[in-house]
């Protein structure tokens, strides 16, 4: 049941492959749906490997957003317009100025220029955050009860190195017209999940 994929069922420093099967048999074969290598670090040279069983039309997803909330009110839109800008122009190091459309124009030609637009996207969420931050009044929703952890070890910065080193790999993953660029990433993705290995050992033997 393996699908075409960027990713393989296997990799390692040296080597990649699909040696990984996903095999079922007739019966399965009609509720069988939604194949995929997963992005989600493994701890391990195999990928993960999601699929779906049953009739996908019975299921229904549902989206929980937590986190903070920025109240907004159109009176601070200004604000908000002149934070974002100064901020574009200092990451990006730009001229600030106070006409919108010149740093939308300059960011729009940077990111066509430079190698490496996950940082160019990065930068850019920053200043949209940091600039809601700073000209609007946030709001933070309740935290999600969580009746009980999958195991008693982990912790919330687990969870952080977990997201850090799922970011890692689709930088390393994505990157594939530059090849000494490639092997720098793979390299700090590597060095990333040996520290995020050994953080889970502490973890379980504390």
């Amino acid at each position: 049941m393996n699908e075409k994929s960027e990713r393989t069922t296997f990799q390692s420093r040296r080597e990649s492959s699909n040696m990984d099967l996903t095999v079922i048999n007739n019966r399965l074969l009609k509720n069988f749906h939604g194949w995929e290598i997963s992005e989600n670090q493994s701890c391990s040279d195999h990928n993960i490997i999601k699929f779906k069983l049953g009739d996908e039309t019975k299921h229904v997803v549902q989206h929980n957003h937590y986190g903070l909330r920025c109240m907004l009110q159109e009176k601070i839109y200004n604000r908000f317009d002149q934070n974002l800008i100064e901020l574009v122009s200092m990451k990006f190091q730009m001229e600030n100025t106070e006409d919108v459309a010149s740093p939308d124009s300059n960011l729009a030609t940077h990111t066509k220029e430079t190698g490496d637009i996950e940082s160019v996207v990065e930068k850019l969420q920053e200043a949209i955050t940091f600039s809601c931050n700073k000209s609007f009044k946030i709001r933070e929703n309740a935290k999600k009860t969580i009746l009980q952890k999958s195991v008693p070890w982990w912790t919330e910065e687990l969870t952080i190195k977990r997201k850090n080193m799922n970011a890692l790999a689709r930088r390393y993953q994505r990157t594939k017209n530059n090849e000494e660029f490639r092997e720098h990433r793979k390299n700090i993705y590597y060095e990333g999940k040996t520290t995020y290995q050994a953080t889970i050992k502490r973890g379980k033997l504390k």
